[in-house]
């Protein structure tokens, strides 16, 4: 059971797949391979083709973090003003960080970021993190600086969650960043506001009163409509059964799943809460088994629906269910998930080892160079979906640094995201994030997906065709 909750600690990582993804190439034109082997070409000599001497890339910063005169001014949602230079002028600039904030953790020789995870659970899942830097390994430098990237551990759970966000904070980090914690969030983003660090996080309910903090994934109210849209308009005519963590930080979603399915017709026949870490679910399964639900969704962590499902198989009990969809579910059910097909809702890219057939061709150039390069460097490791998303995390960290260039500061990277929209690509499994339509929320996009054989015949996820990266289910 340990083995499951290592999930939580590189799940942090999950969130900057999208929201540095995003601010990766303007036009979206060049394709991901494109772009990654350009820059590992240029990163050999440990610097970008677009390298410019240090003060000479981008807008020159004023007080206040705005930019030179010659540009224009825009203003998100959130209200931070955002002055975008002309054509070839440089990247955008945020007038948020003061000049004595603006360029913590950015030094001429390295770049520091810290996240906080639950790192006490890595070793029950054999991996360490130095394996989760071999992107870095691979690349080398990026505008002459190495990247230095550190954990805190927040045990998963919200006072240690402020705790590992003080002892990052003391690191002096460039970016402060969170991973799955519907829970842990909220508390670290009251920290961040009291500390002005630039601070991006996974899921979590949505709050418009935070300056300083980004989701570039869906908000928990999001991620609740995408799923009572599936359930409510996939299987309209079946009775329906929730089991949701008890939680005033879950609550949203699952108020918005409820209003949703209902809206659309559907038949609520049981709505069950769970506390925290229950561990057990034999008394829930059978209330839902009791009053007749046939579709199941399951408002709960990885490893609280591993538990579920097999508790509820064990009680021959098998209706469809609908979960956050992670390979290590499947692999813990194996043919369990197949009978029937469990499906997910998920804001990632699926990824199933060895398979670059079906969903995954469009971006299979990209899972083919991961696992190249995981089987050269720590061919000991066994990968999963966990290490393809800090793979593209790296990946699209670094896109988004070659693109902010040599002077490189907090603001300029704030500006790239909260600038321009970047599409969808076919290229790449990277959903679209758009700040410009919320300023803290750059996720509108949530996909599909439905449990399969893979080829080597054992249970993993994939997309489900014609729902990828979709803004609504209807």
């Amino acid at each position: 059971m340990e083995k499951f909750r290592w999930i939580r600690v590189v799940a942090v990582l999950m969130a900057w797949a999208f929201v540095l993804g995003a601010c990766s190439g303007g036009s979206g034109e060049e394709t991901a391979a494109g772009v990654a082997d350009r820059e590992r070409s240029a990163a050999t000599s440990g610097a970008s083709e677009s390298d410019a001497p240090e003060g000479t890339a981008g807008a020159a910063p004023v007080a206040g973090g705005g930019a030179s005169p010659a540009a224009s001014t825009i203003t998100s949602p959130s209200g931070v003003q955002v002055s975008v230079p002309k054509e070839g002028g440089g990247p955008p600039v945020a007038n948020l960080f003061t000049p004595a904030e603006d360029r913590i953790g950015i030094h001429d020789d390295k770049i520091v970021f810290c996240g906080h995870a639950a790192t006490t659970f890595g070793p029950a899942f054999n991996t360490s993190e130095q394996d989760l830097n071999v992107y870095w390994e691979e690349v080398g430098k990026i505008h002459g600086r190495t990247i230095e990237l550190s954990f805190e551990n927040d045990n998963y759970d919200p006072t240690t969650a402020r705790q590992a966000a003080q002892a990052c904070f003391d690191k002096k980090p460039f970016i402060l960043f969170g991973g799955i914690g519907f829970d842990q969030i909220p508390a670290v983003r009251k920290f961040a506001e009291d500390k002005h660090i630039l601070y991006y996080h996974h899921i979590a309910a949505a709050d418009n009163t935070k300056k300083y903090s980004f989701n570039p994934l869906p908000s928990v109210e999001q991620v609740g409509t995408f799923a009572g849209q599936w359930v409510g308009s996939k299987y309209k005519a079946r009775k329906v059964g929730v089991i949701y963590r008890e939680s005033e930080n879950w609550e949203p979603g699952h108020e918005t799943f409820l209003k949703t399915v209902r809206s659309l017709g559907g038949d609520v026949v049981a709505d069950i809460g769970v506390t925290r870490n229950q561990g057990s679910y034999l008394t829930e399964i059978n209330e839902l088994k009791t009053k007749g639900a046939q579709v199941v969704f399951v408002w709960e962590n990885a490893l609280a629906a591993t538990t579920i499902l097999q508790e509820a198989k064990g009680q021959n009990y098998h209706p469809k269910f609908v979960v956050f969809p992670f390979n290590i579910s499947t692999d813990a059910w194996g043919g369990q998930a197949l009978n029937p097909p469990v499906d997910g809702i998920a804001v990632w890219p699926a990824y199933s080892p060895g398979d670059y057939s079906g969903p995954f061709a469009s971006y299979a150039e990209e899972i083919k160079r991961f696992e190249e390069v995981y089987a050269r460097r720590r061919p000991s490791i066994e990968v999963t979906d966990i290490h393809w998303q800090v793979w593209l995390f790296y990946r699209d960290l670094h896109r988004l640094l070659v693109q902010c260039g040599r002077d490189c500061t907090r603001n300029k990277i704030l500006g790239l995201s909260l600038s321009r929209p970047i599409p969808f690509s076919e290229t790449t499994p990277s959903c679209p994030v758009d700040f410009t339509r919320n300023g803290h929320v750059g996720g509108f996009w949530a996909s599909a997906f439905t449990a399969y054989r893979r080829p080597n015949g054992e249970a993993g996820w994939r997309h489900v065709p014609g729902f990828v990266c979709r803004e609504s289910f209807l």
